[in-house]
């Protein structure tokens, strides 16, 4: 990604996220601040006085899906959600035979585990690593979203399955407005404006349909 900051400088920028294949056909989802620096720095200079001084605008120069094995897939960008916290890519060529995601009817419960998965870097060999968590708390409004963890280095974008391998959902950033308040939980680290979240596949396909290529997706109840 070409990132520019306004009278200042432009510079590239590769930004590696995990995300995974919801159709065979091509479709791949993320989470768009993982996947897009434009949204990091929005996020940094929010509230800052002297925001209105500076912008920064980011142009997609190069995208690239890593499957397992090393093997390289070129992309293209599609749809995003800020709201939802999604970014959509579809492969150029064929993916690599896979296991494609498969939903679930079961709602998760508070305390019930989950497993996060996600890609590692070159120094791993990229292997694939997962982390057990349990469901701290489910949210129902506006909708409905599980809380995992406060702790903002969980990976976004990573996928999150049941213990039988169904696909909960994917990991989110979930922001809302302050309005100019400031507030503060002393000594917990929680963010009283900012979540992450496993939004629910279900949402993320509702998404997904949106693509003319994949409208038949089936959205799960």
């Amino acid at each position: 990604a070409r990132a520019a900051d306004a009278g200042s400088f432009d510079t590239d920028l590769l930004v590696e996220a995990t995300g995974f294949l919801l159709d065979p056909r091509g479709l791949v989802v993320s989470s768009l601040n993982a996947t897009d620096p434009q949204k990091f720095y929005e996020a940094y200079l929010e509230g800052d006085e002297d925001a209105d001084q500076y912008s920064m605008s980011t142009e997609i120069s190069k995208l690239t899906v890593i499957f397992e094995g090393g093997q390289e897939v070129d992309a293209e960008p599609g749809l995003r959600d800020t709201d939802l916290d999604l970014a959509f890519f579809t492969l150029k060529a064929p993916a690599p035979a896979g296991t494609v995601v498969r939903a679930t009817d079961n709602r998760p419960k508070p305390f019930d585990s989950l497993v996060m998965l996600r890609r590692l870097g070159d120094v791993s060999g990229r292997v694939c690593a997962g982390l057990l968590v349990p469901v701290q708390a489910v949210v129902e409004r506006p909708r409905r979203f599980y809380i995992v963890s406060n702790d903002v280095t969980v990976g976004l974008g990573e996928p999150v399955f049941d213990l039988e391998g169904h696909c909960v959902g994917l990991v989110a950033l979930r922001k809302i407005n302050s309005g100019g308040a400031e507030t503060y939980f002393l000594f917990s680290g929680e963010d009283a404006y900012t979540a992450v979240i496993v939004l629910p596949l279900p949402d993320v396909l509702e998404g997904a349909v949106q693509h003319e290529k994949f409208k038949d997706l089936n959205p799960a109840k």
